[in-house]
């Protein structure tokens, strides 16, 4: 049986809120910050989820990138048996030295991209 150390679920849940916001505050402040033309205000929320998606996708691809080949088998078993968001994000932290100076630097090289970032870079 594959066991993951699961953490007070309320402690959790409201990290996992603030969390949420500070990505959704973080995309809000690119968007905002380039100022982009071809971005209309119709297509606004559609373009901040889109970066979301893409973030989340950069974090993770990461994340797993830094994880041995067991805790890779291990990670593939857990998303088998239908792991939550929340159980996602313990077994990254138990698993990588350094989450959160990992998560500085992603978010510090998706902004660059970003910012100097040209359309094709986003998926839309």
């Amino acid at each position: 049986m594959v066991n993951i150390q699961k953490p007070n679920t309320d402690d959790y849940k409201k990290k996992a809120l603030q969390d949420d916001i500070a990505m959704e505050k973080f995309i809000d402040d690119l968007v905002a910050a380039r100022e982009d033309l071809w971005v209309k205000p119709e297509n606004r929320e559609r373009f901040k989820k889109a970066l979301m998606d893409q973030l989340t996708d950069e974090i993770n691809n990461h994340f797993i990138n830094l994880l041995t080949k067991s805790d890779q088998q291990l990670l593939n078993q857990l998303l088998d048996k239908g792991i939550t968001n929340q159980e996602l994000n313990v077994f990254f932290e138990q698993r990588v030295d350094n989450h959160v100076a990992h998560l500085t630097t992603i978010f510090q090289r998706f902004r660059e991209m970003v910012m100097v970032g040209k359309k094709e870079n986003i998926k839309d």
